[in-house]
């Protein structure tokens, strides 16, 4: 006894489109619409690819912006650091004339104002 392997010929073109020519299942129209399903069907992992690649993408996007972040943070930095820095040589240019001045007149101090200037100075280690 063999055993026969029966194929389904039910919707088959190849089978049953002799039969009815005319049937919309054996329309062109159709067999072109199942081959372009079956086109995007097998493209479907060129997508995926592409969509991965785009991923990768997107991912190297968010490292860069990241980074362009804490850079922007450290030339905030900088530029605070270089403000505080001319606003700090500002007021030694300010000391410094004060100084001047203060050296100017210093001889014409009485004695014991310059002992009494002296300690205030040796206090602020100056």
């Amino acid at each position: 006894m063999s055993k026969e392997i029966k194929i389904d010929k039910a919707w088959s073109i190849r089978h049953e489109g002799h039969l009815n020519k005319n049937n919309i299942i054996f329309n062109d129209k159709i067999k072109r619409l199942v081959q372009g399903l079956e086109e995007v069907n097998n493209n479907l992992g060129h997508y995926v690819l592409k969509e991965v690649q785009m991923s990768k993408g997107y991912e190297q996007f968010k490292k860069v912006d990241a980074e362009l972040d804490k850079l922007l943070l450290y030339i905030e930095k900088l530029e605070e650091d270089y403000a505080r820095i001319k606003f700090l040589s500002s007021k030694r240019t300010k000391y410094k004339e004060a100084y001047e001045i203060f050296h100017d007149y210093f001889d014409e101090l009485p004695e014991d104002i310059k002992i009494e200037i002296d300690k205030e100075l040796r206090k602020l280690d100056l």
